[in-house]
């Protein structure tokens, strides 16, 4: 992952077929010295400017680091790419629940069939798949996105999850403590 980097002649590396680079770069494993030493005392650019993403504990593996990657994302204005992991979220956590189907439409409308999501939640996430599928395709001359669009996008994806694993996963550990008589 690209971090940062600084153009000045006098740090000139090369690359695998020993073209010259007029330009040092620092990756998430750069040493302390490398940092150093590309820098030179001054700052000239940071990739991206900020990555920050929403945890998701209650949502299992991959389908939550996923959707995390979504908010990161949004965080560094990548409004396309976290509407299309958005979409990719939502399809995981209808296959994650033993949904299959030949597109998203079905799967979508199988998760509210089998009361893992609300009727509107289904709907909403219909327009998740619309909006997701017209990028997908290659659609990006007509879809225009903003950050406002992929916000509602994810807000979607977030009900959604909450939906399909937050309320299940609350209920039972309510019934847990009840159970242990801590209440």
């Amino acid at each position: 992952m690209l971090i940062g980097g600084r153009e000045n002649a006098d740090l000139q590396g090369f690359d695998e077929q020993g073209q010259p680079i007029p330009y040092r770069l620092l990756g998430e494993h750069s040493e302390p010295h490398e940092i150093a030493a590309t820098l030179g005392g001054r700052e000239e650019y940071w990739e991206p400017v900020s990555a920050s993403g929403k945890i998701f504990a209650d949502v299992p593996g991959p389908v939550g680091e996923s959707a995390t990657e979504a908010y990161r994302c949004y965080s560094i204005g990548a409004y396309r790419g976290a509407i299309i992991l958005a979409r990719a979220v939502i399809e995981a956590a209808a296959k994650s629940k033993g949904i299959s189907g030949r597109n998203l439409e079905v799967k979508i409308d199988a998760l509210a069939a089998q009361g893992h999501v609300r009727a509107e939640i289904a709907a909403s996430a219909h327009e998740v798949r619309f909006i997701g599928n017209d990028m997908a395709h290659g659609d990006f001359a007509t879809t225009v996105v903003s950050g406002g669009d992929a916000l509602d996008i994810l807000d979607i994806m977030d009900d959604v999850l909450d939906q399909v694993y937050g309320v299940p996963t609350r209920l039972e550990r309510r019934r847990a403590r009840r159970a242990e008589g801590r209440e």
